[in-house]
């Protein structure tokens, strides 16, 4: 979403729906993340799947987004599985964890 969304949605100002995202943002339940269109790079404002997620779906991007909060979450095998798919074939170190 966008802020224009979002004051769109709640029924408010464009200043106001940004004064609350800027604090959802620091109390860490709300990411800004750019996302590329085509040759675009779009900005867009996403939820910490802490908050909302009940299923067992996390995509990397949510995760990346996050990993501060869901690393003392999540279980070892999914943060490795993460690093093993994401990693630089490049690299001929290993895998390093993140967290």
């Amino acid at each position: 979403m966008h802020i224009s969304h979002i004051a769109a949605y709640l029924g408010i100002a464009y200043a106001s729906a940004s004064r609350f995202v800027s604090r959802m943002i620091r109390a860490g339940v709300m990411a800004r993340g750019k996302v590329k269109v085509g040759h675009e790079t779009n900005v867009a404002y996403y939820f910490n799947p802490l908050y909302y997620i009940r299923g067992k779906w996390l995509t990397y991007e949510l995760y990346t987004l996050f990993q501060d909060q869901l690393d003392p979450v999540l279980p070892e095998w999914v943060k490795q599985k993460f690093a093993e798919e994401h990693r630089d074939p490049e690299d001929n170190e290993g895998v390093e964890v993140p967290g």
